[in-house]
């Protein structure tokens, strides 16, 4: 009897991994899941821009999402020719929260001459925090700055 039952256990975990292996080869999910995917993944298409050029962002929740949270001052260029950009987070949701935020220096043509990032930790609801994004290349005076990304997590 003891043996009978390991074949069937045994059975049961084989097919139990063969079902694994093909929704792992498949994409696997259900229809629900595949759309979710699908919608995601062309939002973040487009050379990394989507298609309404708001910043990407890794959050779903729309009622406090994070680019929101995001406000950029007046850039300035320093003697060297670094640009640098007051950064003001102000944290919407309901979470401590870190913060990751990706901005680009753009010259008088659009095109993007530096980036810099900006990171911040355990932000509390409501709280307010500056910080400055720091270019590390040589700029024209002219640039402005836009926030290309920004991911926000709930603090460990």
């Amino acid at each position: 009897m003891g043996m009978g039952k390991k074949v069937v256990l045994g059975g049961v975990g084989t097919l139990a991994a063969v079902g694994i292996m093909s929704a792992v080869v498949s994409g696997g999910g259900d229809a629900e899941a595949e759309g979710k995917k699908d919608s995601s993944a062309s939002s973040n298409s487009s050379a990394g821009k989507k298609s309404d050029d708001s910043p990407l962002t890794s959050s779903t929740n729309q009622k406090n999402a994070p680019k929101d949270d995001i406000k950029l001052g007046d850039v300035t260029v320093d003697e060297v020719g670094w640009a640098s950009v007051p950064v003001t987070i102000t944290n919407h949701s309901s979470d401590t929260s870190d913060y990751t935020v990706e901005i680009e220096f753009l010259d008088a043509g659009g095109q993007r001459v530096d980036t810099a990032t900006v990171m911040e930790t355990k932000v509390a609801p409501g709280q307010v925090v500056n910080a400055d994004g720091q270019g590390l290349k040589g700029v024209p005076a002219d640039v402005t700055a836009k926030v290309i990304s920004v991911d926000r997590y709930a603090s460990l």
